[in-house]
């Protein structure tokens, strides 16, 4: 981390640094199996999650103090996911910027971002959203992104190896899903929702008037 930190701690175009993508996340590795063989896992580690100390949290403060070691001109963060109080508090105080995942709703988005903000008094950046099954649309969201001024990007673009037009429960060898997880273009470069991309072109043009 001090390397690459290091390297590009004064490069103007890395605008900021996520050190650490879900600290303590052992659930979505189970999403997949059958729910006989997943469920009673899951409740082990949810057990573990929320009951005991997270054993990411030695990592996790490792990764700030690595990364401020090399004194980096952008901020830091690690994103918030989970409820899980103990571990949230320790990634918003060692944040310089509050960023959080989102994959829900927008009536629960709008009441995740007046939280953030009026408890912290702080920028606030959403580095993980758009599930269109689960009710987090570009339709809903963006608008509001765009409204709170809080930044947001999606972490899939083009349709790829990487799958994730499938949902977190999908297993391999399912077909294209008729209703697409993540991603907005084809491979083709045809969008997967062509409404999606006028809700895009609107919110920059807004924005740029």
């Amino acid at each position: 981390m001090k390397d690459i930190v290091g390297t590009f701690g004064r490069d103007q175009r890395v605008c900021i640094w996520d050190l650490y993508n879900e600290p303590g996340n052992a659930i979505l590795p189970l999403a997949s199996l059958p729910p006989v063989k997943a469920f009673p896992r899951a409740l082990i580690k949810l057990a573990r999650h929320f009951l005991l100390p997270s054993p990411s949290i030695p990592l996790l403060r490792a990764s700030f103090e690595w990364a401020r070691a090399v004194e980096p001109d952008q901020p830091l963060t690690v994103g918030i996911w989970a409820p899980n109080p103990r571990l949230n508090h320790i990634q918003l105080g060692l944040s310089d910027v509050i960023s959080f995942h989102h994959y829900m709703g927008q009536k629960s988005l709008q009441k995740r971002i007046e939280k953030l903000k009026r408890r912290h008094q702080r920028p606030v950046l959403c580095t993980e959203w758009l599930a269109r099954p689960v009710g987090s649309r570009v339709h809903t969201h963006l608008p509001v992104f765009q409204a709170e001024g809080v930044g947001c990007y999606c972490w899939g673009l083009v349709s790829g190896r990487t799958q994730t037009i499938h949902t977190w429960s999908d297993r391999p060898g399912s077909p294209e899903p008729a209703l697409w997880h993540h991603d907005l273009l084809r491979q083709d470069g045809s969008a997967f929702e062509a409404q999606e991309i006028e809700v895009f072109k609107r919110c920059i043009s807004t924005s740029t008037r």
